[in-house]
């Protein structure tokens, strides 16, 4: 199948370096050469393509694998567009490990605030979430807010998606004053920023309604969805 033969990628060596080596922590940040990162600048529909497409993968791989730090980004790829593929299939136990890998490697060569690095951690943050691990999930949603706020900036999108992706694990862990709380945050820094009929907006004000009315406050949820 497609996503065994991607596994297959995973055993290439470079180098005599072993990918498996990379990811689990066996080579430390002075071993890698620190060059372009190419493969840094995937987002997630060119990793989805590049799944897709394997002949447009493999010219990827080979191409980009000029040096020990071009593997690492490659084989970061390869973790992170198999979570994807797994979590989109609502497959969040097989997504995890990955998205652990990746973020371990990410850790490493690029550090916490690279965009990509608190990227992985909000998908990983995700599947905590919808596998019942909410404690862990919410220790990963503060940190990853505060990252935000410090390096995208506090009135970034990303950092209002942060907040609002905390205020779904309040939820999930039955803090509704508290979930209710950072909706309210996000969806007023969403208004302000992006503007009142921003689908993020939308999607904040749903959920809102839907812990107002759990909580009793069933006027607070109409007037909210008028």
């Amino acid at each position: 199948t497609r996503l065994v033969w991607k596994r297959q990628i995973l055993k290439v060596t470079h180098r005599q370096a072993r990918i498996s080596d990379v990811v689990s922590g066996g080579t430390t940040e002075d071993d890698f050469r620190i060059l372009d990162p190419i493969g840094v600048r995937y987002s997630s529909s060119a990793l989805r393509d590049d799944f897709r497409e394997e002949t447009s993968f493999s010219k990827v791989l080979w191409y980009k694998a000029d040096g020990l730090f071009y593997l690492v980004m490659i084989v970061i790829s390869l973790l992170l567009g198999l979570a994807l593929i797994n979590k989109e299939q609502g497959k969040y136990a097989e997504a995890e490990p990955l998205y652990r890998k990746a973020l371990e490697a990410q850790r490493r060569v690029l550090g916490l605030p690279h965009a990509q690095t608190r990227l992985t951690m909000n998908g990983l943050g995700s599947c905590l979430n919808r596998l019942g691990k909410t404690q862990e999930a919410l220790t990963l949603r503060l940190e990853l807010v505060e990252l935000e706020k410090r390096y995208a900036g506090e009135r970034h999108p990303s950092t209002l998606s942060a907040i609002h992706n905390l205020a779904t694990v309040y939820e999930s862990l039955g803090d509704f004053d508290r979930a209710v709380d950072v909706y309210r945050q996000a969806l007023g820094l969403q208004r302000e920023v992006l503007g009142a009929e921003n689908p993020a907006v939308l999607l904040t004000m749903y959920n809102l309604a839907g812990v107002l009315r759990r909580i009793g406050q069933f006027g607070q949820a109409a007037t909210l969805l008028e």
